[in-house]
């Protein structure tokens, strides 16, 4: 097999890649899942400021708050 590059693992060492590989999917997951909660908090703040705004202008244009 001359020019070919022979790899030889042993079972141990298979086992050892899957946990790295798994734990290192993992982390990544676990960073996906922190920017999702980033963009969902992110996401809730934008649509709560505008809603406040609207019910305090109702509020306003119906007397019901003086300013």
């Amino acid at each position: 097999m001359a020019g070919k590059d022979i790899i030889v693992a042993r079972q141990k060492d298979l086992k050892r890649l899957y946990v790295i590989h798994k734990i290192i999917e993992g982390a990544v997951t676990q960073k996906r899942a922190a920017e999702n909660r980033t963009f969902l908090l992110c996401l809730d703040i934008a649509l709560t400021i505008p809603l406040i705004f609207i019910v305090v202008l109702i509020k306003i244009i119906t007397n019901k708050l003086r300013v």
